[in-house]
């Protein structure tokens, strides 16, 4: 019984991490192989900084369905990945002779205002997903496990 409890517990704790993650990115992650190339204009390229790290900022407009729309993300969940292109005065560096030029753009056909230049999976995202989704499955299976075992054969 006790093993349960704190097998249920474990699932309390990891649930909503899972859950949290997802309302962060899982959707931008679920979205990456549907997404359609469009042509765009790359508008402003810079480096961001705080104490601890750097990071690029983008900014680039599309039309989608006739519509234009703004973005200004490299890759999806930005907002965990910041620094997912290692140097970013060596990626400002790539990017920044591309200002005022047509890039590809990859826009979410379900979701046209969602969009991102660079259509590859964060590694650090998908590492906390699966990590959360383990640890999920595997309080999953204990408490199973433990039913079982209490049942009479």
């Amino acid at each position: 019984m006790i093993k349960l409890v704190r097998f249920f517990l474990c699932g309390l704790l990891f649930g909503p991490i899972l859950f949290v993650f997802w309302q962060i990115c899982g959707a931008e992650l679920w979205a990456l192989p549907s997404m359609d190339p469009v042509q765009g204009i790359l508008q402003r390229v810079t480096v961001e900084s705080s104490r601890k790290s750097s990071w690029v900022e983008v900014s680039y407009r599309y039309e989608y369905s006739g519509q234009t729309f703004g973005g200004d993300q490299l890759t999806c969940c930005t907002s965990l990945t910041r620094n997912q292109f290692g140097n970013a005065g060596e990626t400002r560096d790539q990017l920044k002779p591309l200002e005022g030029k047509p890039v590809t753009v990859w826009v979410d056909p379900r979701q046209p205002s969602r969009s991102v230049l660079f259509r590859s999976p964060p590694y650090a995202a998908l590492a906390v997903m699966v990590f959360c989704l383990v640890l999920v499955l595997r309080v999953v299976i204990s408490i199973d496990q433990a039913t079982k075992a209490r049942r009479p054969a």
